[in-house]
């Protein structure tokens, strides 16, 4: 009886000891799972873009040392002989050229675009009751009413997602760049009269802008993406080197930006950190 006992007694200790190595196994199966099956940010030692995207920023932004999804240079600190980009494309490969931009947008460009602009610096004093201090154009926004270039509404809001049209777009790149613009007149009958004729008519003079006709500019219509790009290059002299840049880097560096485009070399002097005189003619100035 007392063997019958024993014998019974060691098949249970058999069996426990079997449904404990089981239940181990099946732990450490779950935890091996787990720690295959989670996202990795590092996949194959691949560069990983980090975009910040809403509905009223769209446009990717680039981190230090990160890449721009199209394929562009990363964003560097320009110096006396580059030039850094001042706009980019959005994380689906497309830079939308016929798209508009936001007030708040054209804001960071041209407050990125100042040298006298510091990103660890705060502008913004809450002005505008519909810009808070949080958000992401703030700074930017608070650069450009200070230093009088954009300036908000009577009602005390500065219209961040409001698109720009023409005439307030050309008014604002006067304005950041600093130059007398008294009178000036101009040819186009939308622009004639109004108070931003002597900012479009300066242009005009220089030959940086064209109209929608020969006597009218369109003034009302949004600016586009690609028209922006065009008019900053023309007034801050970036005017890009078809030829240079063709023997440097003729690619499509957006999926709806073709080499054919009348607005591809802009774009690309837009969006691409460059040698200076790689992507235009060097002046000699002795």
């Amino acid at each position: 009886m007392n063997e019958k006992r024993t014998d019974f007694v060691t098949i249970m200790c058999w069996i426990a000891l079997i449904l404990g190595g089981l239940i181990l196994v099946i732990f450490i199966i779950s935890m091996l799972l787990d720690v295959f099956s989670a996202p990795s940010n590092n996949k194959n030692n691949t560069t990983t873009v980090q975009v910040e995207v809403n509905e009223n920023n769209p446009e990717i932004e680039v981190k230090e040392d990160e890449y721009i999804s199209s394929g562009n240079e990363n964003t560097k600190i320009a110096t006396t002989t580059t030039h850094s980009n001042y706009m980019n494309g959005y994380n689906d490969g497309t830079f939308a050229p016929y798209g508009g931009l936001s007030r708040a947008e054209v804001a960071a460009v041209l407050a990125r675009l100042d040298k006298k602009f510091n990103e660890n610096k705060v502008y913004y004093n809450g002005r505008f009751s519909d810009v808070p201090e949080s958000a992401w154009y703030a700074n930017y926004v608070g650069y450009c009413a200070n230093e009088l270039i954009m300036q908000g509404y009577s009602d005390g809001t500065f219209g961040p997602s409001d698109k720009m049209n023409k005439r307030e777009f050309l008014v604002a790149i006067v304005r950041y760049a600093e130059v007398d613009y008294n009178g000036y007149t101009s040819k186009y009958t939308d622009v004639k009269g109004t108070w931003a004729e002597p900012y479009i008519g300066y242009l005009e003079s220089k030959g940086f802008i064209s109209g929608k006709t020969a006597t009218t500019l369109g003034a009302t219509d949004l600016i586009t993406r690609a028209e922006v790009c065009n008019v900053i290059n023309n007034v801050l002299d970036r005017k890009p080197d078809k030829a240079k840049i063709d023997a440097t880097t003729k690619k499509q560096y957006f999926s709806d930006v073709p080499s054919s485009a009348w607005f591809y070399y802009d774009v690309v002097e837009a969006t691409t950190f460059h040698d200076i005189d790689l992507y235009h003619k060097v002046v000699d100035k002795k």
